[in-house]
């Protein structure tokens, strides 16, 4: 039963306004926002709006969340949301609404759970093997663990990452550090999977540390959308596998850490579904018949093939450039823009003609991108 306390002020209750919504919404990385969107026509939501209020007045103390509960009959924000349904819950943290988590659960110690997980922002010290490997684990939910091995606990390397980590957490990505005082410079390694490894070989400033975070911030299994897949192949070549509708099962999975582990240099893995993905869907020409089928792709040589998972020898022959399938010559040659329209998607494929407009449409692409 939730009370209410009417004798302390709640801080933690945020009046939803479009006015103020934007800069909450930035400074979400550290302070989340506990969503509750719904209809009062909605039968089913009837008592939510009571119910996320009251519970935001059980510790009025509290400075790490925000909760509020926005009417999507008069708000087009809820487009932003992408929910299927109503009532439904939905932390906001960072910018990107593509990363904002539902709880599917309706209970008190489901809500805190996912409070704590995007709240938590520790810099985890490893001191043991058995930890190390632990820690990996985090890798096959998608993000990637960022392992530092320091000779201090005051290394500027881990001052700088510190600063920054809180950015990734949407990103299922993970921080630890181990101090080791004999080593004669700290390192800073990024694991995509348990057998894929990449070390940081810049200069140790915060600029060139920020920037390997954001390269290698998709681990090997990650959930891949059109447009982070276009800007991956853009910067070194991909291998994703493509998933009609349903979620990645077991096997495949574990074909794709395998994959990590023989594929591991410069190379970008995930998993895609893509019922929801049809930008890339209409840019390769799939069909459903195809399903569940691999794509790889390499920008800088043009080459794209796409062949079931468990064919061995077309991956190797993928990932050397040397099978570049004539049915998707054109796929570079053209862009697909995505145009919002009341929370619907329209799909152009453009035809560019020149680098003047090729540049135009990138600078668009971007500018979209911040949206997903």
């Amino acid at each position: 039963m939730f009370l209410l306390l009417p004798f302390f002020t709640n801080s933690l209750w945020y009046k939803y306004s479009s006015r103020t919504f934007n800069q909450k919404v930035k400074e979400s990385y550290t302070t989340p926002i506990v969503t509750l969107l719904y209809r009062p026509s909605c039968d089913h939501c009837h008592g939510h709006p009571e119910r996320i209020e009251a519970y935001s007045n059980l510790n009025p103390t509290r400075k790490d969340v925000l909760f509020t509960h926005i009417n999507c009959d008069i708000e087009f924000v809820c487009s932003k949301f992408h929910v299927q349904y109503y009532p439904s819950y939905v932390i906001i943290v960072g910018e990107k609404p593509r990363y904002w988590p539902e709880i599917s659960s309706r209970d008190q110690n489901s809500w805190e759970q996912a409070i704590k997980y995007y709240t938590d922002h520790k810099f985890t010290q490893i001191n043991n093997t058995n930890e190390f490997n632990k820690a990996l684990e985090t890798t096959l939910t998608g993000g990637t663990m960022f392992y530092v091995e320091s000779k201090t606990e005051n290394d500027p390397i881990l001052e700088s990452i510190k600063s920054e980590m809180i950015k990734y957490k949407i990103y299922n990505d993970s921080f630890v550090y181990s101090i080791n005082p004999t080593i004669k410079e700290s390192t800073l390694t990024a694991y995509r999977s348990p057998y894929c490894s990449t070390k940081f070989k810049g200069v140790h400033v915060k600029s060139e540390i920020t920037g390997f975070l954001n390269d290698y911030r998709f681990g090997h299994m990650h959930k891949y959308t059109y447009n982070e897949w276009y800007e991956e192949t853009s910067a070194r070549r991909t291998m994703v596998l493509f998933e009609y509708e349903r979620d990645l099962p077991v096997d495949r999975s574990n074909q794709l850490i395998k994959y990590s582990q023989m594929y591991c240099t410069n190379t970008s893995m995930g998993w895609a579904i893509a019922k929801h993905n049809m930008h890339v869907v209409r840019a390769l020409g799939l069909n459903d018949t195809e399903y569940p089928i691999v794509v790889t792709a390499n920008r800088e040589t043009g080459c794209v093939a796409a062949f079931k998972i468990d064919d061995p020898q077309s991956v190797r022959l993928s990932m050397s450039s040397q099978l570049c399938q004539p049915r998707f010559k054109n796929v570079w040659g053209t862009a697909l823009i995505r145009m919002k329209m009341k929370g619907s998607h329209v799909v152009w494929i453009l035809s560019i003609l020149g680098l003047s407009a090729i540049s135009v449409i990138r600078l668009y692409e971007t500018w979209v991108s911040k949206d997903e």
